[in-house]
């Protein structure tokens, strides 16, 4: 029998099932794994880096965009949207959902600006005077935990190590699941079905370099 990973044992048991439930649990990528779900779990006990940090996208940007008539924003590819629906308008700055009634713009955003073949952009809705959202370590904000998500795992070059689909409500076992893995650096999150980007998935550790 092989000798168990003394790194491993040395954690509580609770946390022991946590670990090997978020690995053994994950759904959807496994065609994408190189490593054995022990090998993941010792990777994991031994990598602080496995916790993530879910951010949204920062204000400035956004902000003077919405003192400018409709037609100036036309002609920048921006629309203006007054959400007419609960959790319809997903803001990207807050990552809350609109309420009926607030106002918002739609735009095209680089949301993946890296030098390689997966460089992406997309269109994004964006609140008037959104806050940006603070989340804590290994918190799933409800705006995506109430969708089907999208995972796409990269390297620090910017190049995609893995991709799933996952139920919003599997999506922090999912993202501690690519984070066991040591050439993960960050995840972007989309919403499946139209394929929108959402979030940033960071490793907790590299925020302060990354955010």
């Amino acid at each position: 029998m092989r000798d168990a990973d003394p790194g491993v044992l040395a954690l509580p048991a609770a946390e022991r099932g946590r670990l090997s439930a978020h690995v053994r649990g994950a759904h959807g990528s496994a065609q994408f794994d190189r490593k054995s779900p022990d090998a993941l779990i010792r990777a994991a006990a031994h990598d602080a880096r496995m916790t993530f940090r879910i951010v949204g996208l920062a204000p400035e940007p956004f902000a003077s965009l919405f003192a400018l008539e409709d037609h100036e924003l036309a002609a920048r590819g921006i629309a203006r949207r007054v959400a007419d629906l609960p959790h319809a308008f997903p803001c990207r700055v807050s990552l809350e959902d609109a309420a009926p009634g607030e106002e918002l713009l739609l735009l095209p955003f680089t949301h993946h600006e890296v030098a390689t073949p997966y460089r992406a952009s997309g269109p994004i809705y964006v609140r008037r005077n959104a806050a940006r959202a603070q989340l804590r370590d290994d918190v799933v904000p409800d705006q995506l935990r109430r969708r089907l998500v999208s995972v796409r795992a990269y390297d620090r070059d910017g190049w995609m190590i893995e991709a799933s689909v996952v139920d919003g409500k599997e999506l922090d076992a999912e993202l501690l699941r690519c984070f066991a893995r040591e050439e993960i650096a960050y995840a972007q999150i989309h919403n499946a079905r139209p394929g929108c980007f959402a979030a940033t998935a960071l490793r907790s550790s590299a925020r302060s370099s990354t955010d």
